[in-house]
């Protein structure tokens, strides 16, 4: 197929042409004449200078026609201007600072933008390794000597890190190869021992003692992700990298970060507290993925781990460790200057497996680290129950809106974000289950990996979208906001189900949970409100095609859909069962919104227990409403009202009993626990407003042989609701003139002011009373585990108590026989002087002798 492009206007015309010679010309393959290769330039410049083409045959003229070093550099740093978050131009600019020995340059103008800490620049891996070759040069220049301050150091380990870990990360945009990655890793056990030795001159030792703590967990943390990544690569087998690893993830773990609210940090100047702000998010990270990763392993074998840690963590194992990494000549002569093997203050590890509830602060600030990442996001959703994940690195946005039809990109929010990474999460989910079903599948595969070497996370397009929410919050949408809009509107009306959103069914109803959860766990009632509105938005989408499915019919959904949930389909029985918990949560918020006629309408269609216990509720509060109206008048026919609705409130409850005696019920339902007091405070209400209620059937009473009274139509509707929730119970309707299958209390002869305990009250009683024992039961055995933890400790402690006193003993005896020793030399020393005298004597005798 031919495509003509027709250009009318001769200016644009002229614009592609210049910009595509200019882009040619520039080539270093193509040869350039200098006269021809200007004009072109000066005409492309004219009319559109901001072209990168224009820029690069600029820098090719100035290169050819002159070898002064300081004209290129300069024509780079005016372009910066213009475009100071291109790393690639700023990459070029160290480059050429390198090229022609301009070191001090280059060491000055990458320090002062690392100190910044621009995002930007965060995770490009030209960029630090560039800049770590520019401190190479740095440090080995000897003109430099006295520049090698202790932030030289500081600076040095600081990059390395950084250069290991995007070096690491299989998702970075450019991957190194083995020997890369290798020698990066090492490079920073080296740097990291001589900077140990380096920064004494540091007037702060607490910052110094933070320092070594916090990079020295950081090179733990990333031994454990080379190990994996070689596995990954199968120069090592997993079940060993599982074990060799267990020693160094341990200890990376329990290396806490550094504490923000300390004395010597709060009086230390800014730029230090922002230095150690930076430590605590690496750390919080660090500790997250080390904890998710160590947790998995002891899933289901935490004594085998345990011991295994042990076991792995004794005798030469740094030694053994290293030689597994760096398996090169030259780097194993350079063991005795490894940081992680010679450091004299060794990092040991703590045999003890983390807490899952400590790991919720660490993922919440190792969000701040990967603001932008989907994939981040996702490896800790995984590792999290849902409902419990919130995000954390968008502060400030609007949590939600009341009109979710509005589907705008200012209309972003909170929530919007979550549910989008609930699809993301629970679809990359369902994708790793398939992979684990496959033939080929490695079993002896960790369960989580560190998200560096872990498999992408979500669907490029997937990714886009969160990256585009992230730029439009943080106001960095630049020259494109047209495609972020667009990006962010289908994001929006997929998670709000707007027009083809494409959700799977299964999907749907598992949103509608989550949040559901969410609303529970919350305790501001705007936020309650808001996740029981997304609840209630996934619940009525879900309905209809659930609707289908019951009705053996099939659900299609358009091509290319942003979310691909693939699983087993939904079964009939299964499809019923969530319809009728969507129509009870419909009923529900239907119930919160005071729309009491259209949630009875929907209760009364379904069998769960819940549905008779809040119909029960809202006939409560209708009786309540109608006495309330006026107290001071309340005339016969109110109070003939008010017992129906009370009446059917009581009925309700002892249908509510009937169906928790169902075979399918829990026998543990919340409701058994309330339910026998529910019953008897409705009989006593009764009881009091009408002695007589309590002692006859309402039916009876109010029977269809008065169809012309007030009440008839009340009892009509009562017998119509009993009858239909009969039948739904599978039971057979019985006539009026017979006993009701559910119970009211008996009827007497003589006068009782209060009726006799019907069976049913009395088993919704038993039943609570059960509750209660069961519940009692519960706390007496979590209590009793606890002391026998506590017990366990006591007994540990005591054991340790009688070690201290025995070494305590020994170490007596030991002084005791010093002490006897000592005693034995005096007498010795006493003898000698003693001897001593006597020949002093008998010299004295001799040279008498001899004068003689």
């Amino acid at each position: 197929m031919n495509v003509f492009i027709l250009i009318k206007d001769e200016s644009i015309l002229i614009i592609l042409y210049s910009s595509l010679v200019c882009e040619l010309l520039a080539s270093d393959e193509v040869d350039m004449d200098q006269s021809g290769a200007r004009y072109f330039c000066d005409l492309a410049q004219s009319f559109d200078p901001q072209n990168p083409a224009v820029f690069s045959l600029k820098e090719r003229l100035i290169t050819t026609e002159n070898d002064n070093p300081v004209e290129v550099s300069q024509l780079l740093l005016r372009e910066l201007e213009s475009r100071p978050t291109d790393v690639y131009l700023r990459v070029r600019l160290l480059k050429h600072f390198l090229q022609y020995n301009m070191i001090k340059e280059a060491y000055k103008h990458a320090s002062d933008i690392e100190q910044k800490n621009l995002s930007i620049f965060h995770n490009n891996l030209s960029w630090y390794e560039t800049f770590a070759e520019i401190l190479v040069r740095f440090q080995r220049d000897l003109s430099f000597s006295s520049q090698l301050t202790w932030e030289f150091w500081f600076l040095s380990v600081s990059v390395l890190e950084r250069l290991v870990a995007l070096s690491l990360d299989e998702h970075s945009d450019n991957i190194r190869n083995s020997n890369g990655y290798v020698a990066s890793v090492f490079n920073f056990d080296q740097m990291l021992s001589k900077a140990s030795q380096n920064i004494n001159t540091c007037p702060d030792r607490q910052l110094v003692s933070a320092f070594l703590s916090h990079y020295h967990a950081q090179l733990y943390f990333h031994l454990a992700t080379l190990v994996f990544k070689q596995a990954k690569k199968d120069l090592i087998q997993f079940k060993e990298a599982s074990n060799i690893t267990l020693p160094v993830l341990l200890a990376a773990y329990h290396s806490s970060p550094p504490d923000l609210q300390s004395m010597w940090l709060v009086h230390s100047p800014e730029n230090r507290r922002r230095l150690v702000l930076h430590w605590h998010k690496e750390a919080s990270y660090r500790c997250s993925q080390t904890g998710h990763i160590l947790l998995a392993v002891a899933k289901d074998r935490k004594s085998i781990v345990i011991e295994k840690a042990a076991q792995y963590s004794t005798g030469m194992w740094r030694e053994q460790l290293f030689k597994k990494m760096f398996v090169k000549r030259d780097q194993q002569l350079k063991m005795s200057t490894s940081f992680f093997v010679s450091n004299p203050q060794t990092l040991e590890p703590v045999i003890k497996l983390p807490d899952p509830s400590d790991l919720i602060k660490f993922d919440e600030i190792a969000q701040l680290v990967y603001p932008d990442s989907l994939h981040h996001y996702i490896w800790i959703a995984l590792n999290n129950k849902l409902s419990d994940v919130d995000i954390k690195s968008f502060e400030g946005l609007q949590y939600s809106i009341k009109n979710l039809s509005n589907c705008a990109a200012e209309a972003l929010n909170i929530l919007d974000i979550q549910a989008f990474l609930y699809c993301a999460t629970l679809c990359a989910r369902s994708k790793l289950e398939d992979m684990k079903n496959m033939i080929y599948y490695n079993q002896d595969k960790p369960g989580v990996l560190p998200a560096s070497v872990t498999e992408k996370l979500g669907t490029l397009n997937q990714s886009k979208f969160l990256t585009a929410a992230y730029k439009m919050y943080k106001n960095e949408s630049g020259s494109n906001m047209g495609e972020l809009r667009l990006l962010l509107i289908k994001g929006i009306e997929v998670v709000r189900c707007v027009g083809h959103h494409g959700l799977d069914v299964r999907l749907l109803v598992m949103l509608a949970n989550i949040f559901e959860e969410r609303s529970k766990n919350l305790t501001k009632q705007s936020e309650i409100e808001f996740n029981d509105a997304r609840a209630e938005l996934f619940w009525k989408t879900a309905l209809p095609l659930l609707e289908k499915i019951k009705n053996n019919q099939v659900n299609t959904y358009p091509s290319n859909r942003l979310f691909e949930y693939k699983s087993k389909e939904i079964s009939i029985s299964e499809a019923s069962s969530y319809i009728e918990k969507g129509k009870l949560f419909t009923a529900v918020q239907l119930m919160k919104k005071k729309e009491y006629e259209k949630a009875l309408h929907i209760f009364e269609q379904l069998k769960d227990p819940y549905a008779s216990f809040y119909q029960s509720q809202i006939y409560k509060h209708m009786a309540d409403q109608k006495t309330n109206q006026n107290k001071e008048n309340v005339t016969s026919e109110m109070r003939s009202q008010n017992i129906i609705l009370l009446s059917r409130a009581r009925d309700c409850l002892y249908l509510t009993l009937d169906r928790l005696r169902e075979p399918t019920v829990d026998r543990a339902h919340p409701l058994n626990s309330q339910l026998g007091t529910e019953i008897e405070k409705m009989e006593r209400l009764l009881s009091r407003i009408d002695p007589d209620c309590t002692n006859r059937n309402e039916c009876d009473g109010m029977s269809d042989e008065n169809p012309s009274s007030d009440n008839s139509v009340g009892e009509h509707y009562l017998t119509t609701y009993t009858t239909h929730a009969s039948f739904h119970n599978g039971a057979t309707y019985t006539p009026k003139h017979e006993p009701h299958n559910h119970s009211t209390p008996l009827r007497f002869n003589i006068g009782r002011q209060e009726a006799r305990p019907s069976p049913e009250r009395l088993d919704a009683q038993i039943r609570q009373m059960v509750a209660s024992r069961d519940s009692a039961l519960t706390n007496i055995v979590e209590q009793n585990k606890i002391m026998v933890d506590s017990h366990r400790s006591l007994l540990e402690e005591l054991r340790s108590f009688k070690d201290a006193v025995n070494n305590l003993t020994a170490t007596v005896e030991d002084l005791k026989t010093m002490k006897r020793g000592f005693e034995e030399l005096k007498d010795i020393k006493k003898s000698v002087d003693e001897l001593k005298s006597s020949v002093d004597d008998l010299q004295n005798v001799v040279d008498v002798v001899q004068v003689r």
